[in-house]
């Protein structure tokens, strides 16, 4: 959506600028709302409006930032899904070993540990 910079000034640390602006979404026009982006006063630049709050603004996310996003969700759910199978396959060898056990169709080893105490 498109907004105008209507004033901008020094930000508290003197550091940054915060910006302000006018818009309308469905009709409700908002006015002097703060800016997520830096502008010269009375040009036109392109944010993303909050549809709980139409007086929210927020900056676009650059193309970078939307392939990064992109590739990091993608790798996040090959990550999980391997997981799961790897869950799936472990827990079912893991099941069929212990029903062999109760069934007597396998033994299980155990080793006895004795504790012997250290004497200084």
């Amino acid at each position: 959506m498109n907004a105008e910079v209507t004033r901008c000034r020094p930000d508290a640390s003197g550091e940054g600028v915060h910006c302000f602006g006018n818009w309308t979404v469905d009709g409700i026009h908002e006015v002097g709302r703060r800016m997520p982006v830096n502008a010269e006063p009375g040009s036109t630049v392109r944010i993303n409006v909050s549809r709980a709050a139409s007086n929210v603004a927020y900056a676009r996310l650059s193309d970078d930032r939307e392939a990064l996003g992109l590739v990091v969700g993608t790798v996040g759910v090959l990550v999980t899904g391997a997981s799961l199978f790897e869950l799936i396959a472990t827990r079912g060898r893991i099941r069929r070993g212990l029903d062999d056990v109760i069934a007597g169709r396998a033994t299980v080893s155990a080793q006895v540990l004795t504790v012997r105490p250290r004497l200084h």
